[in-house]
């Protein structure tokens, strides 16, 4: 009997582990297509496959051009013209080169331009899928801008872009005006930026643009951004709850608490939960915050989300 209660056990949780290997199935991560992909011209039916100097007059897989003639750079030029495409001033060498790569170490990336009041809006979509109506997702995009120098390889003899971008907007869905954002390039000068947007799904699917303005002084005063996007660049949003430490006696120190304890985040295909070292002491200030100072005194958090908090003795009221 005992051994068939024990064989009854071990089927039962096979069971479990099947029904729970079944949830994890249906319940898929969301997918956008990277801006690193093969390049796409809009004017013939060219492919730049594996070319990771980049492309003129073209976007990534899986991305739609939806107005103008968005480009693809790499670290020394940008749109390099070939395979029957060219754009003014493609060839011509970014200012700062070697530009750093991206946070996800991206060879190449979308390059746009903002051609003024009279031109007209570069910018590129693509699909987000693998969404669940009424859930909050956050798209991460990484953004940089440069100036670019003339070369006797530019096209038509002139420089690609002589101003830096002064903001771009990234949306999902265009009519959802809440679900955007601007962002400030003047801290992404030569250097990468990242930026988050969070959204609620209305469905299914739903659409990331990309518009890098139009204010800037026209023909030879160009702007651009160049932008990347992961191919995991969208992620359901942590659920972070309010944390209360009840601590009566003044100025103690509190260390190694879990911060993290009572919130939640899972990726269901790949059931990885809360990344430990990913908490953020202040989510407003750009980059991640893992020591800040306020009135009460200053916060450290560590790599396994372990709180210390020092009070300052003159410091009166509740320590937030």
């Amino acid at each position: 009997m005992e051994k068939s209660n024990l064989l009854g056990k071990k089927i039962l949780l096979l069971i479990i582990g099947i029904l729970m290997g079944g949830a994890f199935l249906f319940a898929q991560k969301p997918k956008i297509a990277a801006s690193n992909g093969d390049g796409h011209f809009k004017y013939n039916n060219n492919s730049a496959e594996g070319a990771d100097e980049g492309c003129a007059v073209c976007a990534p897989k899986g991305w739609r051009i939806d107005l103008g003639t968005p480009d693809m750079s790499n670290k020394y030029k940008v749109a390099k013209s070939g395979h029957g495409s060219k754009t003014s001033g493609s060839n011509s060498d970014w200012e700062s080169k070697p530009l750093d790569l991206p946070p996800n170490n991206h060879q190449k990336w979308l390059t746009l331009r903002d051609l003024g009041p009279n031109g007209t809006e570069e910018n590129v979509s693509t699909e987000i899928t693998r969404l669940k109506k009424g859930r909050v997702y956050e798209v991460i995009v990484y953004s940089l801008t440069d100036r670019t120098i003339q070369t006797p390889e530019s096209s038509y003899g002139v420089n690609y872009a002589t101003v830096y971008n002064d903001k771009f907007t990234f949306s999902v869905d265009k009519t959802a005006y809440a679900d955007r954002k601007e962002v400030d390039l003047k801290h992404d000068r030569g250097t990468w930026g990242t930026h988050r947007l969070r959204f609620v799904a209305t469905g299914p699917t739903a659409r990331l643009y990309l518009f890098p303005g139009h204010n800037s002084g026209g023909s030879g005063s160009y702007e651009c951004v160049n932008i990347s996007v992961t191919l995991n660049a969208v992620n359901d949003v942590p659920v972070a709850n309010d944390d209360i430490i009840d601590e009566h006696n003044n100025f103690t120190t509190v260390t190694d608490y879990d911060i993290l304890n009572n919130d939640t985040d899972i990726n269901f295909d790949t059931g990885e939960g809360l990344q430990n070292g990913t908490v953020d002491l202040d989510p407003e200030t750009p980059g991640q915050q893992k020591t800040i100072t306020t009135p009460a005194g200053k916060w450290t958090v560590n790599n396994e989300g372990k709180l210390t908090f020092v009070p300052d003795k003159s410091y009166t009221g509740i320590y937030a």
